[in-house]
């Protein structure tokens, strides 16, 4: 099939078939640089320059429409939409990941498993997979978030994963999908943005959390989080509260304790005993903030005396931070986490959808693996 001349004349397109002028038409986008929002030809001008009939070059437009290349204004022509990368790389797809800045290199509990999810579903679908580091405080700097696009933009992915997405990092994000990269993140869904995001199920997470404490006789309970405001820690909030009723434990507001992690060490313990001091009877905490774990961790070692007998904690899983270490007897901490090999997987055909310009593909419903270890202790029942 005859390529698209780099004059943006269609005159050597060879084939009646609307499928073979559609890839000459994305390698035309290619080859003339045309960025997301420029004016595509119009329809009487490819009809007179590819010397096709006007029913093949409409059905080209059209799957070039379906495809999320351009987009038809009515009244006005056809647009691009997103700059068709793939056909640079002999059809092979290239698939940027971000992680974040505090992932170690041999973290392989969290984002180390989703990693491998993804090398595992590159491999048979025949990706390139490359991997970066999202810089620490990109979501104020805007040289750090510059430089960041520039590799971006260098790059040319067909899509990017960007990891355990924060509220502040928006910016970069819209950027991103400005330059006709598909983007979809994890964890946390982007405020005023229709960003893709995969997590596990919340109230598949809140049924399992509170199953475990209600089998250990535990009925008040207590959370520990950073951001209420925050999408990911307000969703998992309202689901633990809704599903507390039906299983009939008690999560009351003032047991839910934000920390906001610029505290010193002993201003963290002295939360903590202020918290189960107001809180007498809640013998169970929820953990869903990685900082507050410590805290707790750190208030068992100084003042156990303090702190309910028969406390039991749940840690829930967010990040690649390290698990925390808590005294003997608590340790090791019981867990909750999303299916991460499983979460990897699903990125990975998310995201190739959406290259491929598929808009109803869904990802199964992620159900959150629990593990329950010596910090889930029993309570012995109340007559």
């Amino acid at each position: 099939m005859a390529r698209v001349k780099a004059s943006g004349d269609f005159g050597d397109v060879a084939g009646p078939h609307y499928r073979d002028f559609a890839e000459e038409l994305k390698r035309y986008v290619i080859d003339k640089n045309f960025q997301v929002g420029q004016r595509f030809p119009t329809i009487r001008q490819l009809v007179r320059t590819s010397k096709l009939s006007l029913s093949t070059v409409h059905k080209a437009l059209g799957l070039l429409q379906d495809e999320g290349v351009l987009e038809a204004r009515h009244g006005s022509g056809y647009y691009v939409k997103s700059r068709p990368s793939s056909e640079r790389r002999n059809g092979r797809k290239e698939i940027l990941v971000l992680m974040p800045y505090f992932v170690r290199n041999d973290e392989y509990w969290y984002t180390g498993k989703i990693i491998e999810g993804m090398l595992f579903a590159a491999q048979e679908a025949d990706l390139k997979v490359s991997f970066e580091r999202i810089p620490e405080g990109i979501g104020s700097s805007e040289e750090k978030r510059e430089k960041l696009l520039g590799l971006i933009k260098l790059a040319q992915p067909d899509g990017v994963i960007w990891l355990h997405a924060y509220q502040n990092q928006s910016g970069i994000l819209n950027e991103i999908r400005r330059e006709g990269i598909k983007v979809i993140t994890t964890m946390r869904k982007i405020e005023d943005s229709d960003i893709p995001v995969l997590r596990d199920d919340d109230y598949a997470f809140s049924s399992q959390a509170l199953s475990a404490f209600k089998m250990h006789n535990h009925r008040r309970l207590g959370v520990f989080v950073s951001d209420r405001t925050d999408e990911y820690y307000r969703e998992r909030l309202r689901a633990l509260q809704d599903t507390a009723d039906s299983l009939d434990v008690v999560i009351k507001d003032s047991a839910i304790q934000e920390f906001s992690g610029h505290e010193s060490v002993d201003e963290q313990v002295e939360m903590v005993q202020a918290y189960f001091e107001a809180n007498p009877d809640v013998t169970g905490v929820i953990v869903l903030y990685s900082h507050s774990a410590s805290y707790l961790g750190e208030a068992m070692r100084r003042c156990p005396e303090r702190l309910p007998k028969a406390l039991s904690v749940l840690y829930n899983v967010l990040d690649g931070t390290e698990l925390p270490q808590f005294p003997l007897g608590w340790h090791p901490v019981s867990t909750i986490a999303p299916p991460l090999t499983r979460m990897g997987r699903e990125l990975i055909s998310w995201i190739v959808s959406l290259v491929d310009g598929g808009r109803d593909y869904r990802p199964g419903r992620l159900i959150p693996c629990l593990e329950v270890k010596a910090s889930m202790r029993r309570l012995d029942p109340v007559d």
